[in-house]
Parts: C-alpha cells; structure tokens; sequence
C-alpha cells in the first residue's frame, strides 16, 4: 500500500489545487467543488501518513533545507503579489505612458462621465480574447475612472445569449450603453471615444437641442457633401443628438419656435430688409445666431450686423508673417494659435491651430449701451485688411486700411434688450399684390413678430469666414471645435465648451534592417541562452555539493 502512496498524494494536490483555481478565479464558494476540496486534503493527509518515513527522510536532507527557503521566497512573494491585487482592487488608477496620450479621454469626456446623476452600464459585446474588445475595455475603463455612476462590462454574445437576446445583438463588435429603460447602441465601425463621449450626451441629457440652418439665399448647404458643403459638421452634430433644420425665416414668418440658434452659413443673396428685421426680434427676445460670412457677399446684411454692435468689414484680411501662413499658399489662408485668441468661455482652452480662407475682418463698433461686444480672434500684426481686392494687383497696405492685429471675429450679447431696435417687418403700404386687404386696398398684412424662447437677450457670433467649417477644411486644426464651440455658447452649455476629443494615434517604431536584427538575436536567442546556461550552472554546482 505504501508503493501506491505517492498516487493519492498526487491527486489529493490537484485536486485541492482544483478547488483553490475555482475559488479565486471562477468565485465558486460551495457546491461539488468545495467537497471535491475536502476530498483532496484528505487524501494528502493520507499520503503524508501512509508514506512518512520518505517524507521524514526527504524534509531532512540538505536539498530540502535549500527547496524549503525557495518556497518560503515564493510564498512571500505570492502573499506580495495578492496584497498589491487587493490594493489595485480597492484603490484602481492607471497612468498613460504612451507618447501620443491614446488612452487619456479628452476634457469633455473626463467632464460627461463625471456631470452623471444616474447610473449607466456600459456593454461591449465581443468575441473571446478579441483584440478589438481589449481596445474597448481600455477606453470605456477611462471613462469608468471618472465616474462610479459607470459600469463596463464585456460579454461573449455566443456565451451570454440572454443579453445578446435581449439587446437584438446580430454582430460581434456592439456596444450597449444602457440608463434604465434608455438604450444608446453603437457598432463596430462607430466605436471611439468621440461617439461614446456623445452617446453618453445623448442618454442623459434628456434634451434635444434643434439648430436651424437659413436657406434661400444659396447658403452653404447642410447636406453637402462636396468641399464647400457642410454635411461634415452636421454629421457631428447629429451624432450628438442635435436636430439639425433648414429653415426659410420669410416664408415660416420668423424663426421657427422650435429652433434654438440660428445659423446663417454665408448667403450669396441678400436677406431682404423683412428677414433681418425678423432675425434681429429673435435675438432681442433671447434667440441666439451664428453668421459665417465672406468677402464680397451680401453687403447690406453685413451692415446690418452693427446694430448688434459687431462690424463686418468690406476687405479681405492679408497675412504677411510666414508664421501664421500656409506653407505654399497665398497670404489670405490664416493660421490662429493660442495667442491669437481671446480670453473668452467660447475658445476655452484650445491650444492647436485654426485655417480659415479669404477672410473678413470683424470687430468691434463703437460701444452701444446694453450690448457687450467682444473680439475673439486677431492675425498678427504684420496683416492687414486689403480693401482694393478685386483689382489684380499686388495686395500691400494703404492709408485708411485696417493695420494688424486684425479681428475676424467677435460676439456680442445683447443685455439690454430695448438696445436693439426692430424696424418694419412686413412689405409696407404702396406694393403691388394680388390679394386685396379687407378694405379693398392692396396692402399686404405685415409679419407678425414672434416671441422667441428664452431669455430677453440673446447672443450673436460672426466669423468673416464660412470655409473653416466647410468639409474640405473642417477637419483641420480645432476648425471643428471652433464651429460646435460657438454653437455650445450660443446654446448657453458652457459647461460643454472645451476640446472635443481626438482620435490619438497609436505610437510605432520605425527601426532599420541591422536593429531588427539584433533585436531578434537579443530577445530569441541571448536572453534565453542565458536563462538555460543559468539552469544548467545551477544544477552542476548542486550536485557538487
């Protein structure tokens, strides 16, 4: 029986060795395991009995001295490791090293996840030992990190079939993001952190914001796609759960109740007198407008932007420092840092560069009582604002023209409202119509103004260029973060206005044919070797002793 020992010894430890991996990695407690466990220590117990004497001998010898202390160092640095994993446990941080930052969240995401009041599950749902739902687990974990309101949790839909059912999961590479009844979902190829930043937006805000976009004046179009169109930033803002309207401010009579800024992306043909008439009632009763306007067009609405104490020049801003030029184009592509922006909640704290094209200068009028104006952007001092454009020749400064900084945008707020005053909105009397009026004339009724939502006095941003938020140029810069930071502030969510994140790319090393070589060497055949060399040294020089 004693020859046989060592086999109850054997499965007494895997089996004990069994239970122990169920208990600390499958979290089993009780059941069959636990009795498999009990099973096993009795059957070493039996071992250690049955064949003492070979253990007496063996826990005696020199070699057992020696094994004895390297298990202590291995049970040390065991009870070291499971201390470091509870702390980790209790105590979760990470630290970023990469040298392109892709695993820090951006400003605003860092500030989403932590404005939540309600708790919400986040759910990737990937196959076993996905590359792509390691790169998920990593993101959403930041995001879980700014906020105990989030939970990440990371599911096989061919293993956990009832959530998969549950949610209609039909592909590997969904993402649930789920606030009671509330579901946001995403798919593979919308995964980042832009979109989970924004359906984070979109689940817990419980407000949809509607930005209207005037027409009829052959303005940029919001379902364009070709360079000069603006379907770029209306794909943006509808990722984030913006409505986004095109709007006729004549026909509808005004602006449209459901409107909640006014966008005018730079009209080729003027607003009549009735339209801006209407535009600047919606501002007075609290609306806000956005207007992107380049040289040469609509002259008359440009003037009429100074009664919002905002002036739109008739020029066309040079720049003559090569540092704020484009390497390779003419002098009317501007460059702004951080230096060229105001201190302003608009521009927050963005610190890369925006392109702007054939610019106009906008600035401040003289001071209007109850409006406060300020500019938000300026060029270096060496540009200037070329007034004498369309003649062809050389552009150079001249007497009477704005010397730089020069100011290509501003904002004003309208504080007192009776600041603003509103002229006639319908046609008058003395045009011709088909329609008599009740008295058998022919004047037509005139507009009624509408109140507009909000608080008397609204806001007003003007940009002397359309082409940064076009789709050619939008994506360069922060031109993006520019256009959605002026909505934000228009909108009143300051809070909202700061750097949207960016797709941080993945660091590379780039290394030569030799480096790779000795790198192969090093990590395939060195490092082993010597490990090998080590075991074999170690068990000559025991035998020795």
């Amino acid at each position: 029986m004693r020859r046989f020992a060592w086999l109850s010894g054997a499965v007494g430890a895997l089996m004990v060795i069994s239970t122990l991996v169920m208990r600390v990695w499958g979290g089993v407690t009780g059941g069959p395991w636990m009795g498999l466990g009990f099973v096993g220590a009795a059957l070493l117990i039996a071992y250690l009995w049955m064949d003492r004497e070979s253990v007496g001998e063996t826990a005696s010898s020199r070699s057992a001295r020696y094994s004895s202390g390297a298990a202590l160092l291995v049970l040390v640095a065991l009870g070291v490791t499971v201390a470091l994993n509870v702390i980790a446990q209790r105590y979760d941080a990470r630290w970023d090293l990469t040298a392109s930052g892709r695993h820090t969240l951006a400003p605003q995401s860092i500030q989403v996840a932590r404005e939540l009041t309600a708790p919400v599950t986040v759910i990737g749902f990937f196959g076993a030992a996905s590359p792509e739902g390691a790169d998920f687990e990593i993101l959403a974990e930041g995001y879980a990190l700014a906020s105990s309101q989030i939970t990440v949790e990371l599911l096989d839909p061919n293993r956990d079939v009832m959530a998969a059912q549950r949610y209609g999961i039909d592909r590997l590479g969904t993402v649930i993001l789920a606030r009671g009844d509330d579901v946001e979902r995403l798919e593979e190829d919308q995964i980042d952190e832009e979109a989970l930043t924004n359906a984070l937006v979109r689940l817990t805000s419980g407000v949809t914001r509607t930005v209207c976009f005037t027409t009829g004046h052959e303005e940029r179009r919001v379902d364009d796609e070709d360079l000069l169109g603006l379907a770029a930033v209306t794909f943006k803002l509808t990722q984030q759960g913006t409505v986004v309207k095109p709007i006729q401010v004549l026909r509808d009579g005004g602006v449209p109740a459901d409107c909640d800024t006014v966008v005018v992306a730079d009209p080729q043909v003027e607003p009549v007198p009735q339209e801006r008439e209407l535009l600047a009632a919606w501002v007075r009763d609290g609306g806000s407008l956005f207007v992107m306007l380049d040289p040469v067009h609509a002259p008359a609405f440009a003037a009429d932007l100074a009664r919002y104490g905002i002036s739109v020049a008739d020029d066309v801003v040079v720049e003559d420092n090569p540092t704020y030029q484009i390497a390779g184009s003419d002098p009317t592509f501007i460059i702004l840092d951080r230096t060229s922006l105001s201190t302003h909640p608009l521009v927050g704290d963005m610190d890369a560069l925006v392109v702007l094209r054939a610019v106009r200068s906008v600035g401040a009028t003289e001071p209007i009582e109850g409006i406060a104006v300020a500019e938000l952007a300026h060029t270096s001092e060496a540009a200037w604002g070329e007034t004498d454009y369309m003649s062809g020749a050389l552009p150079q400064p001249d007497p009477g023209e704005r010397i730089g900084p020069v100011p290509v945008m501003a904002v004003a707020e309208i504080e007192d409202p009776s600041a603003l005053v509103i002229g006639e909105t319908g046609w008058g009397g003395g045009e011709p119509s088909l329609l008599p009026t009740p008295e058998g004339g022919t004047e037509a009724p005139a507009v009624e103004v509408p109140v507009s939502p909000g608080q008397p006095g609204g806001r007003v941003l003007v940009v002397g260029d359309s082409d940064f938020a076009a789709n050619q140029l939008v994506t360069n810069g922060t031109n993006q973060d520019l256009f959605l930071n002026g909505l934000a502030w228009l909108l009143g969510d300051e809070d909202s206005v700061t750097i949207r994140p960016n797709e941080a790319g993945r660091g590379t090393l780039e290394v030569t044919e030799e480096q790779s070589i000795l790198l192969v060497l090093v990590s395939l055949v060195l490092v082993p070797g010597l490990a090998i060399l080590g075991g074999i040294g170690t068990a000559v020089r025991r035998r020795r002793l």
